[in-house]
């Protein structure tokens, strides 16, 4: 399986942007280069092998799969057929048992936001955003109150990879604000002070992507985080705005005093 993915690559050297716009002048339809001919065909036999009960096996799949949508990057005739071809046993594997697994999933879904844009945005939407901010839910309370050991584990792992997620799915995609919002909120419990440093920093790199695409929206929910007194309208016409604020909400007021610098 290796050897495929280093094949490819090399492949794609030897071939280069020459050869590609030489066929494309001796064809209306241009055949793909072998490089993206042979990345499509390992695609179709590897596929299956995604729900292979040996985690090792996955992973390497997995890791093939990344290698052989890059190299079909430039030919989007080949590659948006091959990924909604392997969408369904792929998308098995972002709720993967084994962390590891899904660790490797998600990075392999980066990749596709990347090369196939707005062709994957609603499936996204549709069909991710509800296992993204599931398992966001979920791992908050077990990384919460942990020990330096618990950075060592899978999960942790897998919590930093989902929220790396997060800005560069909404980014990559140019998600809708009120799809964005329900992400965000799944997002807060990362920014309390009981979490991991860690943890905490990459949740403000992602929540700063979203700050800066929608700052208002953005705002709102950060001022519910803060334990300061609510800012005074400026008119008396106006009437104050109640904020339902989280419980506990002094543990976050750093990183929301922190990313409203963005706002």
């Amino acid at each position: 399986m290796h050897y495929i993915i280093r094949l490819i690559g090399l492949e794609d050297e030897e071939q280069g942007p020459d050869a590609a716009e030489e066929v494309e002048e001796n064809s209306a339809k241009p055949r793909p280069l072998p490089a993206h001919q042979l990345a499509m065909e390992v695609l179709q036999r590897c596929t299956h092998y995604l729900a292979s009960p040996a985690p090792d096996l996955r992973l390497t799949v997995l890791d093939t799969l990344g290698h052989c949508l890059s190299s079909l990057r430039v030919n989007e005739t080949a590659l948006l057929p091959e990924v909604h071809k392997v969408w369904p046993a792929f998308l098995h594997r972002l709720s993967d048992s084994t962390p590891s697994v899904a660790v490797r999933a998600w990075g392999v879904l980066l990749v596709m936001v990347e090369v196939c844009r707005e062709f994957l945005r609603r499936r996204v939407v549709k069909e991710v955003w509800p296992r993204l901010i599931g398992r966001l839910e979920s791992l908050a309370t077990k990384s919460a109150n942990s020990d330096k050991l618990y950075r060592q584990t899978a999960n942790f792992k897998l919590q930093r990879k989902l929220l790396e997620c997060v800005g560069t799915l909404c980014e990559h995609l140019d998600i809708r604000s009120s799809d964005e919002e329900h992400l965000a909120h799944a997002c807060v419990p990362y920014l309390s002070s009981e979490q991991p440093g860690e943890l905490r920093k990459t949740c403000q790199t992602s929540l700063t992507t979203l700050v800066r695409r929608d700052p208002d929206r953005m705002w709102l929910l950060l001022q519910q985080l803060r334990s300061q007194d609510v800012p005074t309208p400026p008119h008396q016409s106006l009437k104050p705005y109640k904020f339902s604020a989280f419980p506990s909400s002094g543990k976050f007021t750093d990183c929301a005093n922190a990313l409203l610098e963005h706002c």
